[in-house]
């Protein structure tokens, strides 16, 4: 049996969250954050495969929730979200790591498909990763 991805989805919309977090948790174990300083927190004390933020947010945007899972020794792919779509938000978002940008409002297993993308280039990683960890 296939380990299920550990998706962090982050969004301070509550009715969008709570969508993603029922249509992601048919494939995978998800974990909810309302803003982006719960998500900077939950990313210090735990590892996921894949972290869908919305840009814009209080307190942390996801830029800073972006930085944070690079920052991570077994870093997450970051997918992000937003509704205030900018080519040069796009841009800074690639540039900085992500793995997708999606545009809202958007299908939601259009965001199931993007996060199962993310979850096995996160997995191909995985024996690269294991090699550069100390131990």
């Amino acid at each position: 049996m296939a380990v299920r991805p550990k998706v962090l989805v982050v969004d301070d919309k509550e009715n969008l969250r709570n969508l993603l977090v029922r249509v992601l948790g048919e494939t995978c174990v998800v974990t909810a954050a309302e803003d982006g300083a719960r998500a900077l927190a939950l990313l210090s004390s735990a590892e996921f495969d894949v972290v869908l933020t919305d840009l814009r947010m209080p307190g942390a945007d996801g830029f800073d929730v972006l930085r944070a899972a690079a920052a991570r020794p077994a870093a997450p792919e970051v997918v992000m979200m937003t509704a205030y779509a900018t080519v040069g938000d796009a841009v800074r978002a690639m540039k900085l790591g992500a793995y997708d940008y999606l545009e809202k409002p958007f299908d939601p297993d259009d965001a199931a498909l993007v996060v199962a993308r993310a979850a096995e280039r996160r997995r191909s990683r995985e024996p690269a990763l294991a090699a550069t960890a100390p131990g």
